[in-house]
């Protein structure tokens, strides 16, 4: 669940959670305990959206991008 974000940096994090199923955002309070209570109670829910997110994530994306740039620079 997100909550805030860094407006221009982190922005299209709000699109890319949502379209790829595994979040949402709120800035409501209100909203926010409705929505993961909602996710708690439902299992099949949760499974999904963990699923989602593993194959949403790129776990070696850091070390990707230094090695683009060490390359770049010749290093």
């Amino acid at each position: 669940m997100l909550s805030n974000y860094l407006p221009g940096q982190e922005e299209g994090n709000l699109d890319f959670v949502r379209e790829n199923g595994f979040g949402e955002y709120s800035a409501d309070p209100l909203i926010i305990a409705d929505t993961v209570s909602n996710w708690l109670n439902d299992p099949e829910k949760l499974d999904k959206m963990s699923k989602n997110a593993r194959i949403a994530g790129r776990p070696t994306a850091t070390n990707d991008i230094v090695q683009g740039i060490s390359s770049f620079l010749g290093i």
